[in-house]
């Protein structure tokens, strides 16, 4: 959840206050910004905030400024608001905070334009927090983050905004370096996340990191197949299907095989098959 750095709770009742001033109805306030009854509405409840192109046309409609609007001063917004934002931006330093301030209410391009100006100025990007911007970054400027941060430790919190093909090339050149690539694997394409699964189990590693976002078949068939060479696939057990379960139960009874590891995970019928088989004896 994005946190908010400015109390939309007070300035929709400062909103709601000054328009019963101005003895203006909801409907008569929406028609003189151009905006539906209903944003007025969510803005008097604190559900949502007025776009920041509105807010000039507020604060001079009601006699106030946008400091007394947001509750406080806001120099990127108030930038934003005139028009003026890249002069700003040419101008001015502005820090990750005051950056996160601002992009909540900033559309797209502006964010985006917000980001950039912090990446260029970041000494040490690699040493730089910048989660709180991430959801306004776009996926480009994520990417080539990631980019440069791959060799250090850093990188994990952009994971979940980078395009998914960045986080596939991102893992093919770790498998083949031999480094770590487990915060990435929530994030793989499914062709990538098998290519990598193999390419470990080839390597003789240990894959149950990959189990949870495997394909339930993909994870059927390996261990039907390590089932009949009568290799171990206990790891495997938890994310089995009921289908894939009751074959190997059944073949490894018909074959009088222990099935004592199977238990835990199999269905009630089989549990009752087997309960039943051992009554009949």
């Amino acid at each position: 959840m994005i946190d908010i750095p400015f109390d939309m709770q007070r300035t929709g009742a400062l909103i709601s206050r000054l328009r019963k001033e101005h003895n203006m109805t909801q409907m008569q306030l929406a028609d003189a910004l151009g905006v539906t009854f209903q944003a007025v509405s969510n803005w008097e409840r604190g559900h949502s905030m007025p776009d920041i192109s509105k807010l000039p046309e507020l604060a001079a409609l009601f006699d106030t400024t946008i400091d007394e609007l947001l509750g406080r001063r806001f120099p990127v917004i108030e930038q934003a608001a005139a028009g003026r934002l890249d002069e700003h931006l040419q101008s001015a330093a502005v820090t990750i905070e005051e950056a996160a301030e601002a992009a909540p209410l900033l559309p797209p391009v502006q964010a985006e334009a917000l980001a950039a100006h912090v990446l260029e100025i970041a000494a040490e990007e690699a040493a730089v927090d910048l989660c709180t911007l991430l959801p306004f970054m776009s996926t480009a400027q994520v990417d080539a983050l990631l980019q440069k941060r791959l060799a250090t430790n850093a990188y994990a919190p952009l994971l979940p905004f980078c395009s998914t093909s960045a986080i596939d090339a991102a893992v093919q050149a770790r498998l083949e370096s031999g480094e770590a690539i487990s915060p990435f694997l929530p994030f793989l394409s499914n062709a990538a996340l098998k290519a990598a699964w193999e390419t470990r189990r080839a390597q003789g590693h240990a894959t149950a990191e990959f189990l949870p976002f495997l394909p339930t078949s993909e994870i059927d068939r390996v261990a039907l197949e390590c089932n009949e060479r009568g290799e171990g696939f206990a790891e495997y057990l938890p994310f089995l299907s009921d289908g894939a379960l009751m074959r190997i139960f059944r073949q490894r009874v018909q074959q009088g095989q222990n099935v004592h590891m199977l238990l835990p995970f199999l269905p009630s019928s089989a549990i009752d098959q087997l309960a039943a088989a051992f009554t009949d004896e």
